[in-house]
């Protein structure tokens, strides 16, 4: 019977009184006792989260584990420190969140999605270049302010992940709408996400996060790699980047969603196709 009563305490005890409940088993606690302690935490977890709408209970949840997180690190953002500073039950923490990493990954994408709030409120310089450049400089700042963060988000998706990956499209697109991008507009999202991360883990490795030039540089680096110069290009590089600028202009063309879509599909074949051959001579290339 104890092992019965502690398998249902285990769902809404508090952490004392599970470990309590352990000790007692085979040193004739009465079973009483023990269910006398599990009605007694499941009054407090029933008139806590009475007392709290559920959607306050998990906002206070997020706020305190951001706040420990920024204070200590994520060592820091434990469940009883969490419960303690947001004022519910352990057993609250769990049902919102599944466990402590869910907790941990929601914490996390409620920071960017602020983040990214914010970013896309800004206004955008009138030169996609240097509202490109503007942009990378803000992400390599919130990497390096929100390290234990930016480590939780590096290798996770979600819908603030996918809105600050918007934000970074749009950026592209109008580097493309003013003709200016040598590559597909998937090739360089992808190229400047892997780069701004790195980026920013590397800071964060070595140890001193204010190198500057390193961030600029890998900046600059990625700009060279996905646009193209300003002198007037080979006629293969004339068609690929009208393909670019074309398809990035699609959503200001009068067409069906079909049509769209088709037309988008085939500009983005044309401008992979450059890629494509690269990759193809230099498998080609002899040893």
């Amino acid at each position: 019977m104890v092992n019965t009563t502690l398998a249902a305490y285990q769902q809404v005890g508090n952490l004392e009184t599970i470990y309590f409940c352990r000790q007692s088993q085979g040193r004739g606690v009465s079973e009483g006792l023990l269910a006398a302690l599990l009605v007694r935490d499941c009054l407090a977890v029933a008139r806590s989260e009475s007392n709290d709408d559920e959607g306050d209970a998990r906002q206070r949840i997020l706020t305190a584990t951001r706040a420990l997180i920024a204070e200590g690190g994520v060592d820091a953002a434990t469940t009883r420190a969490i419960a303690s500073e947001a004022a519910v039950q352990a057993p609250t923490i769990y049902r919102l969140f599944g466990d402590k990493q869910g907790l941990l990954d929601a914490a996390a994408h409620e920071t960017l999605a602020a983040y990214v709030a914010e970013k896309s409120r800004r206004a955008r310089h009138r030169d996609p270049l240097q509202d490109f450049r503007d942009g990378w400089d803000q992400h390599i700042a919130f990497g390096l302010a929100h390290p234990e963060v930016f480590r939780l988000l590096a290798d996770s998706r979600s819908a603030a992940t996918e809105a600050g990956h918007e934000v970074l499209r749009e950026r592209i697109r109008n580097i493309a709408r003013a003709g200016r991008l040598g590559v597909s507009e998937e090739r360089a999202l992808g190229l400047v996400i892997a780069m701004g991360t790195g980026t920013v883990l590397r800071l964060l490795a070595a140890g001193d996060p204010r190198d500057e030039d390193l961030a600029t540089a890998a900046r600059e680096s990625v700009l060279a790699a996905i646009t193209t110069a300003e002198a007037v290009a080979p006629a293969d590089s004339a068609v690929t980047a009208a393909a670019i600028t074309l398809r990035a202009s699609l959503d200001q063309v009068a067409l069906s969603e079909g049509e769209r879509a088709l037309l988008g599909e085939w500009l983005e074949r044309i401008a992979s196709a450059p890629q494509e051959r690269t990759s193809e001579r230099r498998r080609r290339r002899p040893a």
